[in-house]
């Protein structure tokens, strides 16, 4: 057999076992590459499995008990938002698109509140109130505005007229500075209230806590500021009270409240609040 036959078979020969190679050998190193990438996640889940302790491996109790879990959370947060949903409501209410009818309320409202501020305190029909009526109430569009405000005025009149021995030296209602402006970008709306009184000491805290805990008018408190008026802490300069309503002469002190009150925009659910 001459050398170039030789050499030709084993080209041959050399080409068959690349072929051989590449169709039968190539894809059973792939599979392999495949099965040991398999094992090695396989592995780790395996080593994260053994480090759980029992009360949080996969049982079907605690696949039970999360899903009941997931349900309640749900209601948990419907009821959330259909309280603070009827907190909305119930600021709203009153507030109509009849202007003209509802301007004729509040005008009579406004006028039994001052009538009601005026025989509690003594103060004399020509005085000025430290409260001041709303004015502007030409935009229809703003009635719900309207009726917040006033809901908010009255609550802290009354407030006020219940604690016997209290008296309003300012309230002041949404008045418009720059301190206090706001865009539309920072959040829900809310307007400014701000309260000068005198009231006898011992009554502040429950005053306060009278505030936070109204039902559906949102305060939030940014300055609270206390002294004591010179001529109050001379004994014989007290309010007058009856000694069942627990005051005894408790001298008065000024107290003065700023504060924002929001308008109960409630936002709607996200999926991540709900898991």
């Amino acid at each position: 057999m001459s050398d170039k036959v030789f050499w030709s078979l084993l080209g041959a020969e050399v080409v068959v076992w690349i072929v051989l190679f590449v169709l039968l050998v190539m894809p059973k190193m792939s599979e392999y590459d495949s099965v040991t990438d398999k094992l090695r996640k396989q592995q780790k889940s395996l080593r994260e499995y053994s480090k759980r302790v029992d009360r949080d491996l996969p049982t079907k109790d605690l696949l039970e008990a999360e899903e009941k879990f997931n349900a309640s959370w749900e209601k948990q947060l419907d009821r959330a938002e259909e309280f603070y949903t009827s907190r909305v409501s119930r600021f709203e209410e009153g507030a109509s698109s009849d202007l003209s009818g509802w301007t004729a309320g509040y005008r009579d409202g406004f006028d039994l509140l001052a009538k009601r501020y005026r025989s509690s305190t003594g103060l004399a029909a020509e005085a000025e109130l430290p409260f001041s009526i709303q004015d502007d109430l030409a935009d229809v569009t703003k009635i719900v505005d309207y009726e917040r405000r006033w809901k908010v005025q009255s609550h802290l009149v009354n407030l006020a007229l219940d604690n016997r021995g209290s008296e309003i030296l300012e309230l002041v209602i949404d008045r418009k500075t720059t301190r206090g402006s706001r865009n539309a970008d920072e959040g829900p709306s809310r307007f400014p209230v701000s309260l000068k009184m005198a009231i006898p000491g011992n009554r502040v805290a429950g005053f306060l806590g009278q505030i936070m805990k109204h039902p559906f008018i949102d305060y939030s408190v940014e300055k609270v500021a206390v002294s004591k008026d010179r001529q109050n802490l001379l004994y014989d300069v007290v309010n007058e009270v009856s000694p069942e309503d627990g005051d005894m002469g408790e001298p008065n002190v000024l107290l003065l409240l700023e504060m924002q009150v929001h308008e109960g925009a409630v936002l709607a659910s996200s999926e991540s609040e709900r898991g």
